[in-house]
């Protein structure tokens, strides 16, 4: 009896997590469906009544997809394509027909994979292509890497996914894997480094081509007193000196600003703040009232939506989730 209820459980919750992935797409398309042709459209079907025929629903709601992508490829053919432009936002407007910073990802990915003789193109164009930070490219930006490698394998990727301090970005050693495995001609070299206060600790494992390293110089002379006491005050110094600039202002330097909004619980707030935003602007509601932000991190809030609907800000948020208005409760 106790196996069965924990199958009728895990059966209880596959379906709720059907039935939300349902919504979800239901909000979005509702969504679209008001701010491109000003339409309004019941609310999603229910969960007892969907889990009668899923299949059925998801078919309807496809169906309603498709029907309202012919609409949106009908308005953007009647327009000239030659007042396509990049507006300098991170929101693409239908209207105006312009697209923002991660429209130019998506439209740059897009090219690559319509036309792969893009990718061979500027891969003859440089001979090498160094990308650093790799453990924070976003997936559009990740797909164009992997076309590059098709094309040249003369492409170097620098990332540490223990680097990433908030986690906004998917940074995880699984792109470095797929990297890896895109191209048999690319090859990964793994650093590790011990702390026993030396060089002597790092430690290189893979084959770099033409390249050799000496960690060690059986001729260098060892440090004599006074230059280790020289060197131990200069640490001394330095770390006094970042001492008292950083008690004062704990934003001063990256690292420690991070570190001040991870540990007080800032960073952690303001990411909550926004995930309860995202849940407003994909409810169907049209007139959104958002509770100010509890906390703005220095590093990651520079500005935000403000109590006037007429705000720029405010504004672009309306057009890019379909909303009639959007402000922040004084």
């Amino acid at each position: 009896m106790n196996f069965l209820k924990h199958l009728q459980n895990i059966d209880d919750i596959i379906k709720k997590a059907e039935h939300e992935k349902y919504k979800k797409v239901y909000g979005k398309y509702a969504s679209k469906l008001y701010s491109i042709c000003k339409e309004n459209c019941e609310k999603a079907t229910g969960k007892r009544e969907y889990d009668k025929n899923p299949a059925m629903y998801n078919q309807a709601l496809n169906c309603r997809i498709h029907a309202l992508n012919e609409r949106i490829s009908g308005i953007i053919e009647e327009k000239d394509y030659s007042g396509i432009y990049y507006n300098e936002t991170k929101f693409d407007s239908l209207g105006d027909l312009s697209y923002g910073h991660d429209g130019l990802l998506a439209i740059f990915h897009l090219l690559f994979e319509k036309y792969p003789m893009l990718g061979k193109i500027i891969s003859d164009k440089y001979d090498y292509l160094f990308i650093d930070e790799y453990q924070d490219t976003s997936e559009n930006q990740n797909q164009i890497v992997f076309n590059l490698v098709e094309s040249n394998e003369n492409v170097f990727v620098v990332g540490d996914d223990d680097q990433i301090i908030y986690g906004f970005q998917v940074g995880t050693a699984y792109k470095i894997t797929k990297f890896l495995s895109v191209s048999a001609g690319v090859r990964g070299v793994y650093a590790s480094m011990g702390y026993e206060g030396s060089m002597n600790g790092i430690t290189l494992t893979g084959e770099i081509p033409e390249l050799h390293l000496s960690l060690n110089n059986a001729d260098s002379k060892k440090l004599s007193l006074d230059t280790i006491f020289g060197i131990a005050g200069c640490v001394l110094f330095l770390l006094f000196g970042m001492a008292i600039t950083i008690v004062p202002n704990p934003h001063y330097y990256t690292f420690s600003s991070a570190m001040t909004d991870l540990l007080n619980g800032s960073a952690k707030a303001y990411g909550e703040a926004l995930e309860e935003r995202a849940v407003l602007y994909n409810s169907g509601e049209k007139n959104i009232v958002v509770e100010p932000l509890p906390a703005q991190p220095f590093l990651l809030n520079f500005s935000d939506i403000t109590s006037d609907a007429q705000d720029w800000q405010n504004r672009g948020l309306c057009r890019y989730y379909g909303l009639d208005s959007v402000v922040v409760k004084e």
